[in-house]
């Protein structure tokens, strides 16, 4: 039975596993953006945000289990992490980032001719002068007071109603634009960078919005396998044999 003691260890050292979560996100999230990398690239934003996920849990689980073990804390001192164990925890933190609501391209960059990372819901522009209508804007606002905002997912009091395709890039006029909300800031990098001879391009930096870390609760991290080993038996083989069935019973889910 878990003691109070090894209860506040276990939280204690946890935060340096988040962090470490956290920040190993965010250095994936610079490279991204350093090399033209955003959530439009369909299949390879999708391939590499789950790589950021996988990446930074194994770096997390490391440095939980490094101080665990260098200050020798309680029943952490013994804690380790195996192959089988790291498969395990992964399709955990998979599972959870996907049912609370994440999306692996979410992790990367926006693109400002192009929905951003955080958007979930639009409008579509349903009169022919493309001006949004009052109703129109309303709408909007509730996504917007709901999801933030779709480029950097900051919460504001008011948003813009984003064009999407920008209306400058609006070629095809048989396609109705959507609109999603947007913040001040965003709507001012985007009216910078946009023009007539603006293209979308893939792997391009001119048009990427880097926005400040956004905590949203898919971005939460936890040490899955310690509670793995130590809420199922403490012996090691039905720890192994407990990890091998819960990867067998997640497999058998989806075949």
């Amino acid at each position: 039975m878990m003691e109070i003691k090894d209860f506040l260890e276990v939280f204690a050292i946890a935060w340096a596993g988040f962090f470490a979560f956290q920040m190993t996100l965010r250095i994936f999230y610079n490279f991204s953006s350093m090399i033209g990398l955003s959530c439009i690239q369909g299949v390879i934003s999708t391939i590499f945000g789950l790589f950021m996920i996988i990446f930074s849990n194994y770096a997390a689980s490391i440095s939980f289990q490094f101080i665990a073990q260098y200050y020798e804390a309680g029943l952490l001192s013994t804690t380790s992490t195996s192959w089988d164990m790291f498969l395990c925890t992964n399709l955990i933190i998979l599972l959870v980032f996907l049912l609370s609501g994440g999306r692996p391209a979410q992790l990367l960059p926006s693109h400002v001719a192009c929905p951003g990372a955080f958007a979930r819901e639009y409008v579509v522009v349903d009169n022919r002068g493309m001006t949004p209508s009052p109703s129109m804007k309303q709408h909007v606002q509730k996504i917007g007071m709901k999801r933030g905002c779709h480029h950097c997912g900051k919460f504001t009091d008011s948003y813009i109603s984003d064009h999407i395709p920008p209306t400058v890039l609006h070629n095809d006029k048989q396609f109705r634009q959507h609109l999603y909300p947007q913040c001040k800031e965003c709507s001012l990098f985007q009216g910078g960078k946009l023009s007539k001879s603006f293209k979308v391009s893939n792997f391009s930096q001119k048009g990427i919005i880097s926005y400040p870390w956004k905590m949203r609760k898919w971005l939460f991290w936890m040490p899955y396998y310690l509670l793995i080993e130590y809420f199922f038996d403490a012996s090691e083989n039905v720890r192994k044999s407990n990890c091998s069935g819960f990867v067998i019973a997640f497999w058998n889910l989806f075949v």
